[in-house]
Parts: C-alpha cells; structure tokens; sequence
C-alpha cells in the first residue's frame, strides 16, 4: 500500500475519480483485506452495506442496509444485498459482521454472481473462525458454485490452482467431520498427498 499512500498524498482522489468509492470496492471485490483497511485508513468512504462487513464495521450495517454500489448490480431487494454483504464479510473472514447479519436473518445460503455462498469464500480464503462460525449455523456444506463445485470440491480445487498462502488440510479435515461428501471432489486422486490421505477413507466406492 506504500503507492497508494504515495498516490494520495500527491493528490489521488481517494474515493475514485468519479466519486465512488470504486477503490475500496475494488478491494473488497477482489479479497484484498489489507489494502481496503489501509484505504480506509487513507480516508476512503464505508457508504455501502457490502463495503461496511467486509471491513468489520458493524455500526455501520444498519446505516447502509438498504445501499450498495450500483456496480455489484445486484437486485433491487435489500434482502439480496444483505445476502451479499454475509458473503462479503466472510470473504474477509469478518465474524462479528457474520454474526450481525445472520441475527437479521440474513440467508445464509445466499450466492453471489459465481453461486458462491459464505462458506464457500471463507473456505477458499482460509478464514478458520468463520468457517467455524457459519458451520456451526449449519452453512450448507453440498451447496453448488456456478462450475458445479461443493464447498469441498472448491477448497481442494483451490489447494492445487490457487495462490492464497492457505494450509488447507486443516479446513477439509473440519469440512469433513461437519459431514462434506467426499465423492464430490472431482477429479479424485487431486494429486495432493495430504488431502487425498484425508478423503480417501471417507469415499464410497463408485
């Protein structure tokens, strides 16, 4: 974040160009939790209800209920937004705004544009307390992403495709025991020792 404090200082308009607040979306859209911390940090703006749980901000959830940015094109049902703001607050392993929102009901299945639910963002970015949070709220495990993948089956995708400095066994271990079909990762063997080590008993025979 060293450039953009740089950029600021000289003059960068902190919430974008046009006002925004395109910047700090485009952190939160994309997972990265320390450059939208350090943006708000520089003074950008929370305005929205996506924006204000993943930066933890609870105060600010009921302010922003019913407003997110027009870019996220979501529906008009604030129901749908809350749903949004959940899986926002997961991908960035927000608890205490995981919490806030489920006591308003918010629906814990809900999926974002890729069908992806909280649990399904908090997995692949390895945020242990709110796996455990959701799971323990009974965060459906077999729901299907838009390509067809189980919680279970992204997490091991994302052990073999992705670069999120995440140890992974840990989290298919308690996807495990909280139930998650291991005949729903796809193509089995991964090719991953540790995680094949953990799945193979748990298989049926096909």
């Amino acid at each position: 974040m060293a450039l953009a404090e740089l950029l600021v200082a000289r003059g960068a308009a902190i919430d974008g160009p046009a006002d925004d607040g395109a910047p700090l979306m485009t952190a939160v859209l994309f997972g990265y939790r320390d450059a939208a911390e350090a943006l708000v940090r520089l003074g950008a703006r929370i305005d929205d209800v996506v924006t204000a749980a993943a930066l933890d901000r609870v105060d600010l959830l009921a302010l922003h209920a019913g407003k997110v940015d027009p870019k996220l094109k979501l529906p008009d049902d604030v129901s749908r937004r809350r749903e949004y703001a959940l899986i926002s607050a997961a991908t960035h392993g927000r608890v205490e705004a995981i919490r806030a929102l489920l006591a308003h009901r918010v629906d814990i299945s809900g999926t974002d544009q890729q069908g992806f639910t909280a649990l399904h963002w908090a997995c692949f970015k390895g945020h242990v307390d709110a796996i455990e949070d959701l799971l323990s709220r009974d965060a459906p495990t077999e729901a299907r992403n838009a390509y067809g993948g189980t919680v279970l089956d992204l997490v091991v995708w994302a052990a073999s495709n992705a670069n999120e400095g995440v140890d992974y066994a840990p989290i298919v271990q308690r996807l495990l025991a909280a139930g998650a079909d291991a005949n729903e990762v796809s193509p089995f063997p991964s090719g991953i020792i540790e995680l094949d080590a953990l799945l193979a008993p748990r298989r049926r025979p096909t």
